[in-house]
């Protein structure tokens, strides 16, 4: 209920910010800021409410079962080991009325001394009737997120 509420706010918050920013921003952004909002919400991205609620609900489930959640690996690089790079970049690759892909490449060393590995992944964006480009799933090796979470979170939070 906490993460819902905070969620709400910042939403709002991002909401007000971003009525200039490009789907391209949003996407680079989500990676470079919120990296880690699969398991912990991340300082509350901006995410689709349907989204949103598929991983609030995951990270309350398994808080309360002192569980790692439906995604135990780091989804961005499909590891479980490693390190992604902390910057990103972003290129248009579908449009479609108010829902757009932007694809993100970015590197992944298994260990400090390894050779760099390019990684993509494909975020999928809706416009929102504010005008601003929230993220509506996340797909890397041919995953998405919101059918992960669907399938491993209890909840029935999804209108769709």
């Amino acid at each position: 209920m906490i993460i819902a509420v905070a969620a709400s706010v910042s939403a709002t918050a991002y909401a007000q910010a971003c009525s200039n920013e490009s789907p391209v921003v949003a996407a680079v952004a989500l990676y470079k800021h919120h990296y880690e909002f699969i398991h912990d919400g991340a300082g509350s991205p901006p995410l689709s409410e349907s989204l949103r609620a598929l991983v609030a609900a995951n990270i309350e489930q398994n808080l309360k079962a002192g569980d790692v959640g439906a995604v135990d690996w780091d989804f961005w690089t499909d590891a479980q080991d490693g390190t992604a790079s902390p910057d990103a970049k972003g290129a248009l690759v579908n449009r479609s009325g108010a829902k757009v892909i932007v694809r993100l490449q970015y590197q992944f060393r298994l260990a400090p001394e390894s050779h760099p590995r390019a990684k993509v992944s494909d975020v999928h964006l809706v416009r929102a009737a504010s005008g601003c480009w929230l993220i509506d799933d996340l797909r890397h090796n041919g995953k998405s997120l919101r059918a992960i979470l669907r399938r491993g979170t209890r909840a029935t939070v999804e209108a769709k």
